[in-house]
């Protein structure tokens, strides 16, 4: 984490600079997204769905 603007600024162009490390930084981060909003998403949209069509 950062303490100011120009630490967030700084961190920034490091990881511009740093192929390497972008990198590793987006592959830590994607798979916690994809195991906290995608599969819980797709649930409950199929759940959506399947209650419209017993509805229907």
């Amino acid at each position: 984490m950062v303490d100011s603007v120009d630490d967030c600024a700084a961190a920034i162009v490091d990881i511009c600079r740093d192929r390497r490390r972008a990198a590793q930084l987006g592959s830590a981060g994607r798979e916690p997204v994809r195991r906290r909003f995608l599969l819980p998403r797709m649930i409950r949209d199929d759940a959506r769905l399947y209650a419209e069509l017993l509805d229907a």
